[in-house]
């Protein structure tokens, strides 16, 4: 039998790209990781994604648009070290 550490979990940081409407995300959330931030380009599933922040299922951070724009104008490296995870979906 193995020996399973106990003491303080730390939850995972999680970057998500091509988030689209967060269905990926909610499996996040089910494992305990908390998004710091998205990036997608539909507006449609940007708008999805602020509802599901507003009514609790997604966490609050900030959502960007085009990952062109969010690598270029600085984002992408400001994140560097302050994330665990980075997930993406197909774009």
């Amino acid at each position: 039998m193995s020996h399973i550490p106990t003491g303080e979990v730390r939850q995972l940081r999680e970057l998500s790209l091509f988030s689209g409407a967060g269905g990926g995300l909610l499996g996040s959330k089910l494992l305990g990781w908390k998004a710091v931030g998205y990036v997608e380009f539909n507006k449609y599933c940007q708008q999805v994604l602020e509802a599901r922040i507003r009514e609790g299922y997604l966490d609050d951070a900030p959502i960007f648009g085009d990952i062109r724009q969010f690598i270029e104008g600085g984002y992408a490296e400001a994140y560097a070290g302050h994330v665990d995870v980075i997930s993406a979906g197909f774009p």
